[in-house]
């Protein structure tokens, strides 16, 4: 439903409808590149599995890099954490313990702290 823009304009955190919706088949080929752990952490949070989907596909068969920036929202009061953001990037042909450590000092050298990263490779 997101993919084909039912929650368009409610909102930043609903990305926009990807052209021509979210086929069945495209969907069911994607998941199957995707490690069993990250699809099941996609189960809780689609919106963002989505995103994520969207910024691979971007990158593929390319050299390049995409990424999106959106502010926490935290689940409860105990998991709030002032100033906090996710980062998800995907990155085309490269050494994925080499980007992450990349892309990790260029967010520390722009005052970013960096709390958790989590690498899934597809």
């Amino acid at each position: 439903r997101i993919a084909d823009g039912e929650f368009e304009g409610c909102g930043l955190h609903h990305p926009r409808a990807r052209p021509g919706g979210g086929a069945p088949v495209e969907l069911e080929e994607y998941l199957n590149r995707c490690s069993p752990g990250y699809v099941l952490n996609g189960a809780t949070e689609p919106r963002r599995f989505l995103r994520q989907r969207y910024l691979y596909e971007r990158v593929s068969g390319t050299e390049g890099t995409s990424l999106a920036f959106e502010e926490y929202e935290p689940t409860s009061e105990k998991d709030a954490v002032p100033g906090a953001y996710w980062v998800d990037i995907a990155i085309a042909n490269s050494i994925a313990q080499v980007a992450l450590e990349q892309v990790s000092q260029c967010l520390h050298l722009r005052d970013f702290d960096l709390e958790r990263a989590y690498l899934d490779l597809s």
